[in-house]
This record gives C-alpha cells, sequence and structure tokens, in this order.
C-alpha cells in the first residue's frame, strides 16, 4: 500500500507465495480461500497459476514488478 499511496515514490518489490487451488477440503474451518482476504487492498497484484509453466512466468513477472505480488 505504501508504493500505492505514494504515488510511485517508493518501491515494495515482495512476493508471497500462498497455498493455491482447493485440495482436500477437511472442515468447514479449512475450507475457505483466502485470495479473497486480500482483493481489497489496494496496490497488491494477486495472481492465480494454472500449471507450472504458467507459475514459472508469472513468478519472473513477479519478481521484475515493483510492487507487491502475492502467488497462489
Amino acid at each position: 500500500m505504501l508504493h500505492y499511496t505514494s504515488g510511485g515514490q517508493f518501491t515494495i518489490p515482495v512476493i508471497i507465495r500462498g497455498p493455491g487451488g482447493v485440495g482436500r477440503q477437511l472442515r468447514a474451518k479449512h475450507s475457505q480461500r483466502i485470495e479473497s482476504y486480500f482483493q481489497s487492498i489496494p496496490g497488491i497484484q494477486l495472481v492465480a497459476c494454472s500449471t507450472p509453466y504458467n507459475a514459472k512466468g508469472l513468478m519472473k513477472a513477479a519478481i521484475r514488478s515493483e510492487n507487491p505480488v502475492i502467488l497462489f
């Protein structure tokens, strides 16, 4: 958010790798997707990968980005 609110004066090149997909649902508490928690934060880029090749390309783009990126 600092990069967003500073008008680009500060850069925050951070990559966070989170769990992707639904996978095994064990309980009601653990069945929620966490992407929706980050959608309302301005300046954060959310990325969802569909294939390993796609993940490689998106990771390279995230490394080059000056914004915080969350990969799922």
